[in-house]
């Protein structure tokens, strides 16, 4: 990571990219649960015979499809808030070393170092001379750099070491950020075809469980369930939340029964991927 690509990230297309998601994996959790717990059981009351169980069997297929659109846009919509959630921290350090480093008419450099002007006392003579200050984050450079900044006869340089310690932090914050993200998203992918199989539903247990290591210090600052929250009886006899218990954060919960099946290699995937001009991530049929 580096200054110009940190100073320029687009984090609001990230955060306009999760909403889309979560708002397709809301849709899809609107139509699952419409036929899961309308549709198919009011056909049930009314319909008797072969062609009837044929029918409702292919609804609860299509059910299945999307539970899985939910659950894999979710993963996305939560991964992309959390890679903002994390990078911005990164990006206003920098942004507000870079304005310091203004402020003071320094320069600073591509690598991050920063420039400074002569200034000082000196009696007799020209003012101590400009210098470049060169970030840290390693404790013993950064104690060093401290003594010498108690002596250094231009005190534009302490300021300056300062500023580009904060830069160096940034870009490192930063770096590992990315280093976090990046894998997590290429793994984010779906099956293209209709069936969704136990293989499918093992792979988004894998990602799920990825996509919460990366993402733990963003979800576990998001509000939690309340204590007294309970999900209310289905008519098909399952439990769900009611529009005022349901608990906050990301709803990217796989099917129970993929903890315990084996994974095996999908095809037909449409990974996410990064776009190098926007920074945004969009899906393409590989």
């Amino acid at each position: 990571m580096d200054i110009e690509t940190l100073k320029t990230l687009k984090l609001h297309e990230f955060e306009e990219a999760a909403a889309g998601y979560r708002s397709s994996s809301d849709m899809a959790s609107g139509a699952k649960d419409a036929l899961e717990q309308r549709i198919t059981v009011q056909m049930r009351k009314v319909l008797k015979g072969e062609t009837a169980d044929g029918a409702i069997g292919q609804l609860r297929e299509v059910a299945k499809d999307f539970h899985y659109v939910q659950v894999e846009c979710g993963l996305v919509a939560t991964a992309l808030k959390a890679f903002a959630a994390d990078m911005r921290p990164a990006q206003d350090k920098l942004k507000r070393a870079l304005s310091e480093a203004a402020e003071h008419k320094f320069t600073v450099g591509a690598d991050g170092a920063v420039s400074y002007p002569a200034a000082g006392e000196n009696p007799g003579g020209s003012p101590p001379g400009p210098g470049n200050a060169s970030g840290a984050t390693d404790k013993t450079a950064l104690a060093l750099q401290d003594q010498t900044a108690r002596f250094h006869p231009n005190p534009n340089y302490a300021i300056a070491q300062g500023i580009a310690n904060r830069i160096t932090e940034a870009l490192k914050e930063a770096t590992d950020t990315d280093q976090k993200w990046a894998p997590q998203l290429r793994k984010l992918k779906a099956d293209d075809d209709l069936v969704v199989s136990d293989g499918d539903w093992a792979d988004v247990a894998k990602d799920t469980e990825g996509v919460r290591g990366a993402g733990r210090h963003y979800l576990d600052s998001l509000p939690q369930p309340p204590r007294t929250a309970a999900p209310r009886p289905t008519p098909t006899g399952g439990r769900a939340w009611t529009p005022t218990s349901r608990p906050p954060g990301p709803r990217c919960t796989p099917t129970p029964s993929a903890a315990s099946t084996g994974s095996r290699p999908r095809s037909g995937t449409r990974p996410t991927v990064w776009s190098s001009t926007r920074r945004t991530a969009s899906t393409r049929r590989s």
